[in-house]
């Protein structure tokens, strides 16, 4: 079985296999998933009832999710100090290489 993410088409084709009644282990068949795989992903675009599933709010939950993910690895938006330590540093002709080795 592939080990992905959802695409958009597969969410649309989760949210019909749903609404058409299917349980959990027969949509994991049918888009060739894990159930755990069908599982998280039926919980990421659960609605008020658990029996909803709904595309957009798996989409927005998704790209929530990824935008944290990406945030530890942006050290200088996170920090002022830093920010106006290289602003210093730049303002005074310091090299990239130059403010890095400090």
């Amino acid at each position: 079985m592939p080990c992905k993410h959802f695409s958009r088409d597969e969410r649309l084709s989760l949210a019909t296999l749903k609404r058409a009644g299917l349980n959990q282990k027969e949509i994991a068949r049918q888009l060739n998933r894990h159930p755990s795989t069908v599982s998280r992903e039926l919980s990421r675009g659960a609605t008020g009832n658990k029996n909803n599933y709904r595309v957009i709010a798996a989409e927005q939950r998704k790209a929530v999710k990824r935008i944290k993910a990406n945030q530890r690895f942006r050290k200088i938006e996170n920090n002022e100090q830093l920010i106006r330590y290289l602003k210093e540093k730049l303002s005074l002709y310091w090299s990239p290489e130059q403010i890095a080795g400090r």
